[in-house]
């Protein structure tokens, strides 16, 4: 039996180290936010369970979403999901997409990671700028996207299609 809420702060705080490696950008505060925010929770509910202001929930939301660099609340959302999902063997995945090669596979778990260009190019010794812009183009062309949010709401769809066909 849980002697605090289970969605509080302080519980998951507790628990935050198990992710907190994932999301090494992320204040310990905003990451509970986050697994907050991309749960569901509203700003208003999230502040009551983390004894904080609206306020300050929403400015945490912002923080989390520039540090991404996404254009909107629920790229933090579709980031949080395919971070974790991807984090561990994203290779496993691949045959989901076979359409295209394994360096753009590469660049889709990335970018669908929500790493910015700049840190695909920190993590990818091999690549530019120039080529991973070009890789980018490349998968929107594929998949018929305009946006890289769109491309992570496909790539959600595909994994949860194949979750659903194998139970």
């Amino acid at each position: 039996m849980y002697t605090i809420n289970p969605l509080s702060k302080k519980n998951l705080l507790l628990h935050i180290h198990k992710i907190s490696n994932i999301f090494p950008e992320l204040t310990s505060t905003e990451l509970v936010t986050l697994m907050l925010h991309s749960s569901g929770l509203k700003p208003p509910r999230m502040g009551e369970l983390m004894s904080i202001s609206k306020k300050t929930i929403n400015s945490h939301i912002e923080n989390i979403r520039v540090k991404f660099q996404l254009d909107n609340y629920e790229e933090v959302k579709q980031v949080f999901e395919l971070r974790i999902t991807l984090n561990s063997n994203p290779e496993r995945y691949k045959s989901l997409f076979p359409e295209i090669n394994d360096e753009l596979y590469q660049c889709m778990i990335l970018v669908c990671m929500g790493y910015t260009i700049e840190e695909i190019v920190n993590r990818e010794e091999e690549k530019t700028a120039e080529l991973v812009r070009k890789q980018i183009e490349d998968l929107k062309t594929t998949y018929a996207v305009d946006f890289l949010s769109d491309l992570r709401v496909f790539f959600m769809i595909r994994l949860k299609l194949d979750q659903a066909k194998h139970g």
